[in-house]
Order: C-alpha cells, then structure tokens, then sequence
C-alpha cells in the first residue's frame, strides 16, 4: 500500500514540477506591474456590507501569485465603504 501512495506522491511532484507556473519565472518587478495592471482599478473599489470584497480570479492560481497579488490589490486600491443609516 505504502508503494501505491509514493509512486501518487511522486506524479504529483513531477506534474507540479512540469506545470510550474511561468509568471513566476519572470523577475518581481515584472510580476508586480503585471499585478498592477490587473488588479489596480482606476475609480476606488465600493465595498458593501455585508458582502465581502470580491478579490481577483488571478489570486486564486496559487499561493505565492495569491500573495503578491493582494498585496497589490489590497495596498493600491481605494476602497469606500456605505456605512449604512439607521
């Protein structure tokens, strides 16, 4: 049983090696202004209560993408808020 899991485990590492995402090939700075004209909205972004902001599909393509990615999305935009009257 333990021969069936490693020989899984080890598809998984040469599928993930063969796949590697080549955004990630490219420098930082290069990443950075892709994210940027890709997540960064001219007019602020309306956040309503109580739905969440909806982040960008782009974040969802894997971990380290998912960070860099908010943390432009996140730190360039603007973001309003409707505080609502009672």
């Amino acid at each position: 049983m333990g021969n069936k899991q490693e020989r899984s485990k080890a598809k998984k590492r040469k599928y993930r090696h063969r796949h590697k995402c080549r955004l990630l090939l490219l420098p930082a700075e290069l990443r950075i202004r892709i994210y940027e004209l890709a997540v960064v909205e001219r007019s602020s972004v309306m956040a309503c209560y109580p739905e969440r902001v909806k982040q960008p599909t782009l974040s969802a393509t894997c971990q380290q993408i998912r960070r860099e990615c908010l943390s432009v999305f996140y730190g360039d935009n603007t973001f309003r808020f409707a505080i609502p009257t009672a």
